[in-house]
């Protein structure tokens, strides 16, 4: 069974129609983690893909993203930036840790439970808090999120992207700064949407009108390498080795001067990265890669799977038809959609791919 890839499947009516945000995900350890938006998330074990259980489910009223590092949540809530302790024992209550407001100004609906945060009178009892003991102890394991997502973990910073700005914070859970922004950037002629850290000293910043790359040995204040553009589309972007994959989508809020396509880029040289090839899609949204398996959502179009052991040139290995797809999370045993019906199917894709649901979580309050 270590060999087998699983694939985990959720829709969403919301994107897939051009209304506001739905189903970001972000998969830590065996712990994958679902946002209802603008109610809350949910969390699974997924140990078991044929019988996942849920962990609990955290009331967060206006949240549309999060990323997790052990017990901590990063989540985006309205216009502000919460860090959440939401403890693994279930019978232990989430409270906030910490939040910064107007972090995303673009968001219209300000958050009204502001006047409600309470803050940590000193250092100590916020050290109390987290764990005492546990205070100066190696880094927990952090969440890869959706390649839909707008917020990225890279070692012990957060990085957020909204409308023209890429902001860098503190997110080291034990550090009496964390939040703390350190580096802001401003490109106005731009509307940026998706970030990816692939590990290493990369970051990926996807846009509607081009792919960022960053220099990211400094954490704190990522360098500008250079930008890959092409035509205005919605374009969420992965990175294996040196190449990157980004799905182009027409249409909709992403207009129609571009094709939707899957585009591969040789990134081996950041400060000149080269388109090499691509596949004609019909309505791509989020793709996630692992070894030599490629999977791209491709809206009302279904589930495209794809070998890239010849990296340049993804050829198709199986399709699962009937289903609409938002976004999708890899790991070495697991892989996760949305769902427009507001489920969670759990996929083998081991070959020949079955697209029979080894199981399937209804994620409906």
């Amino acid at each position: 069974m270590k060999n087998l890839l699983f694939a985990f499947l959720v829709l969403s009516t919301h994107c897939l129609f051009g209304q506001a945000g739905a189903g970001k995900i972000c998969l830590e350890g065996n712990r994958l983690f679902i946002v209802i938006p603008n109610e809350g998330f949910s969390i699974y074990d997924v140990s078991q893909p044929a019988s996942p259980s849920e962990i609990r489910f955290v009331e967060c009223p206006g949240i549309q993203d999060i990323a997790v590092r052990d017990e901590f949540i990063y989540a985006n809530r309205y216009q502000d930036l919460y860090l959440l302790k939401v403890p693994k024992d279930r019978n232990m209550p989430d409270k906030v840790v910490k939040w910064k407001q107007n972090v995303f100004p673009s968001r219209t609906q300000s958050n009204p439970e502001r006047a409600k945060v309470q803050f940590f009178s000193s250092f100590e009892a916020y050290k109390e808090f987290w764990g005492g003991d546990r205070m100066g102890g190696g880094m927990p394991l952090v969440s890869v999120n959706g390649s839909m997502s707008a917020l990225a973990l890279g070692g012990d910073c957060l990085y957020v992207v909204d409308s023209c700005t890429v902001k860098t914070f503190i997110a080291k859970p034990t550090d009496p700064e964390v939040l703390k922004e350190t580096d802001t950037q401003e490109f106005p002629e731009y509307v940026l949407e998706t970030t990816w850290t692939p590990g290493g000293t990369k970051l990926y910043v996807g846009s509607k009108t081009g792919i960022f790359i960053f220099d990211n040995a400094n954490r704190q204040a990522p360098k500008l390498i250079s930008i890959y553009k092409h035509k205005f589309a919605c374009d969420p972007v992965v990175v294996s080795g040196n190449y990157a994959y980004s799905t182009l989508r027409s249409g909709n809020e992403c207009t129609r001067r571009a094709k939707s396509e899957l585009v591969v880029i040789d990134v081996s040289n950041p400060e000149q990265p080269v388109k090499v090839s691509h596949v004609d899609l019909v309505n791509p949204f989020g793709l996630a890669i692992q070894g030599n398996t490629l999977a791209v959502c491709d809206g009302f179009n279904g589930l495209q799977v794809f070998d890239v052991r010849d990296p340049k040139f993804p050829k198709p290995i199986g399709k699962i038809d009937n289903i609409q797809t938002y976004d999708v999370l890899i790991n070495e045993n697991l892989t996760a959609f949305v769902s427009i019906q507001g489920n969670l199917n759990i996929y083998s894709l081991q070959q020949p791919l079955s697209t029979v649901p080894l199981s399937i979580i209804p994620l409906q309050r």
